[in-house]
């Protein structure tokens, strides 16, 4: 399994551009596109949610990982195996493709 290209990802809307929103990483690697729909907003939001994603990913881990690691099971508030988490796991593993 293949890495993603690494963070940060930017994105812009070049003028005249039909096809939408690009997406690049660092130095201008290209990452995509994300059409712009007739709602602008709706494609930049899009297109930022997308430019995020990296860091998102990134912050997911690394929540999970402090949460898994000072969790005490014998504390009322024990959240390792709480539904929260288990879907953390879960889309951090369909990002990765597992």
């Amino acid at each position: 399994m293949s890495e993603h290209t690494p963070g940060p990802w930017s994105y812009f809307y070049p003028a005249g551009n039909p096809d939408g929103f690009r997406i690049t990483a660092v130095e201008g690697v290209f990452i995509g596109r994300i059409a712009a729909p007739a709602d602008m907003e709706s494609g930049r939001a899009n297109a930022r949610l997308t430019a995020a994603a990296p860091e998102l990913l990134s912050a997911l881990k690394l929540l999970v990982s402090a949460v898994e690691r000072d969790d005490n099971p014998s504390d009322e508030g024990h959240y390792s195996n709480s539904d929260e988490m288990m879907a953390a796991r879960s889309v951090i593993a369909k990002a990765e493709g597992r």
